[in-house]
């Protein structure tokens, strides 16, 4: 906007599956993780992914298909590789790892983003789960990163 001189917040985004059940919160990311796979795969193989399952996908898709059938061709390490997905306790030493390589880089928020897992009300208060686990633990504080 003209004249606002608020500086923009550095804010990292980790994409997240939460359910009591594992299995549950990592079947319910396939959608949301073969979408994205496909749709940014050039990415994901320069990260390593791997790269049969991302042609698959993009195959899939460019021949028609939904979501829901491409998704059956997401394995469990792609849905690591994409989401945060799992029980609290599956995820929270990836969640804390994740929190500070964003403090690391200067990151002045970490936001939970979907797909939040198979029942949204109930994976907002895994969130607030995870979240609380951080709380009281020693953290190494960097200096920002200037831009």
């Amino acid at each position: 906007a003209s004249g606002n001189l608020t500086p923009l917040r550095r804010i990292f985004k980790i994409d997240v599956s939460l359910d009591e059940d594992g299995d549950a919160a990592r079947s319910f990311a396939r959608n949301f993780v073969s979408f994205n796979a496909a749709d940014d795969a050039d990415r994901y193989r320069r990260l390593g992914l791997p790269i049969d399952q991302l042609r698959a996908l993009q195959d899939r898709y460019q021949r028609g298909a939904e979501i829901a059938e491409a998704a059956s061709l997401v394995g469990k390490e792609l849905v690591d590789w994409v989401v945060l997905a799992g029980t609290v306790a599956e995820v929270s030493d990836r969640f804390a790892e994740y929190v500070e390589y964003a403090d690391r880089l200067g990151f002045e928020q970490v936001i939970l983003a979907v797909p939040l897992g198979p029942d949204p009300p109930k994976a907002v208060g895994l969130a607030g789960e995870l979240v609380g686990r951080m709380i009281g633990k020693p953290r190494v504080v960097y200096p920002t990163v200037s831009s």
